[in-house]
């Protein structure tokens, strides 16, 4: 990474050289890069892999779609090479020209030229789906909005897919529609998605294998549908008002959901007071983990991303964590395994009664001092686990005496290492702290760089 940021930019490189990608070979995936000299020629070449990431931020009039569009239609071979898009639509009507779809302006520009046409933005993302045909990675956000801060309420409601391939909401509960016959979602391995009510359709797309779901309500009933699904891991962020009442999409459905992904392996969810609610009251641990009982005999990593411990109040220890008979890897906060007030609750429960056997790493978030009483009692108790290596214990920068006791205890890791497992902490800053990296940086073009730095031309 240092390495490559210490190199020039290419707009540095001397005026009469010039960068050409010559070559293209869509079955292994790489180019023919070639650096030209406008006095004297071809001057050197190399062979290079990439595929080139698109993230489409929302612009004005949709420009940055329609034109993508265009030039994917007129370039079928570089929309090929298109593996990762991400893209956010309006419901709102973008003037197109012509010559976006090249079959229709054979036809009719000669006869009509500066037409133009109007068409839903949300439709051009479909547009862009069909000419992707290799997409592995989607991030996809739709809105019913006409823009960021008008709501339109008078303009038809899309739904997804409905609103990508030119079906209402209403039409698309009558009208099933196989998303498998998309070329750009035949082959897509992730998808991170960000609009309303998801059809079974886009979980059972044939080579999909990671989910993040942006939006709890997104879930529906799918009760009445057979589990197919191939989903591997799922990210489902929501909001403590998702959790708390009893009706919300996530409590009504998510189990349903859970029910009929039978080869999901890994699961986070992560909740934080997005909606100004600071305290779930109508939620304990205990019931959320409950929410989760169609996955007891499946799931293998589990987290439980919270954004503040107080989220959850007054909970007891969880005891049914041991249901997840397959678990590897479990991420959560100590309130789970502790419950609150922990330092009463904490001598009266063994680990080995809270977690399952299986269990092989183990992450705690916002711990306290009574996390250490705690890990001496699961060394006393260690026979019961078949395999546990690892514990990490990630201290937070929250305040809060328990809290902050902790992390100006600054306790050494060596003196909770045993022999049967390590146990490590980590502290706010520089422990802890991730490596930089340049927004802009991008592998590609540097690797370029590199190639035309080892010719040693001089200007």
């Amino acid at each position: 990474m240092a390495m490559a940021m210490a190199m020039p930019p290419i707009f540095k490189l001397p005026d009469e050289l010039i960068v050409q990608i010559t070559t293209y070979l869509p079955q292994v995936d790489l180019y023919q890069l070639s650096l030209v000299s406008k006095r004297v020629g071809l001057i050197a070449q190399k062979t290079l892999h990439h595929t080139p990431d698109i993230w489409l931020r929302p612009s004005p009039a949709g420009g940055y779609i329609r034109f993508l569009v265009r030039t994917l239609s007129s370039r079928p071979d570089l929309a090929a090479t298109v593996r990762t898009l991400a893209v956010f639509a309006f419901n709102r009507e973008v003037e197109v020209d012509v010559d976006v779809l090249p079959a229709v302006q054979a036809n009719i520009t000669p006869l009509m030229p500066g037409l133009k046409f109007t068409i839903n933005e949300q439709k051009l993302v479909g547009i862009l789906l069909i000419l992707t045909t290799h997409l592995r990675h989607l991030a996809l956000g739709v809105s019913d909005k006409h823009e960021m801060i008008d709501s339109h309420p008078l303009r038809p409601s899309y739904n997804v897919p409905g609103g990508l391939f030119g079906y209402h909401t209403s039409d698309w509960a009558t009208t099933p529609f196989d998303l498998s016959q998309i070329p750009g979602l035949k082959g897509l391995q992730s998808l991170r998605i960000d609009v309303g009510q998801l059809d079974w359709s886009w979980f059972a797309l044939p080579s999909l294998k990671n989910l993040y779901v942006s939006q709890p309500h997104s879930l529906r009933d799918y009760t009445a549908l057979p589990a197919s699904s191939n989903l591997r891991k799922i990210e489902l962020r929501t909001d403590l008002r998702a959790l708390e009442h009893r009706d919300s999409a996530f409590n009504r459905h998510f189990p349903s959901f859970l029910s009929h992904v039978d080869k999901l392996k890994e699961v986070a969810l992560t909740a934080k007071d997005f909606g100004g609610v600071r305290t779930a009251t109508g939620m304990s641990w205990a019931t959320l983990i409950s929410r989760f009982e169609p996955s007891y005999s499946k799931l293998e990593h589990l987290k439980l991303r919270f954004g503040d411990p107080g989220l959850l109040p007054n909970a007891l220890p969880v005891s049914t964590l041991g249901m997840f008979v397959r678990l590897r890897y479990l991420y959560l906060p100590q309130d789970v395994l502790l419950g609150k007030p922990s330092e009463v609750i904490a001598s009266t429960k063994c680990p080995n009664t809270l977690l399952p056997s299986s269990l092989e790493r183990l992450t705690i978030i916002y711990p306290t001092l009574d996390i250490i009483h705690w890990l001496r009692k699961l060394k006393d108790c260690y026979d019961h686990f078949t395999g546990l290596l690892r514990i990490l214990i990630l201290a937070s920068e929250i305040y809060g005496d328990g809290y902050e006791q902790f992390r100006y205890k600054k306790l050494p890791n060596h003196g909770l290492n045993w022999a049967k497992f390590r146990v490590r902490i980590t502290y706010p800053g520089g422990e802890k702290r991730e490596v930089w990296k340049d927004p802009n940086y991008d592998p590609f073009i540097c690797e370029i760089v590199d190639f035309i730095n080892s010719l040693s031309i001089e200007a």
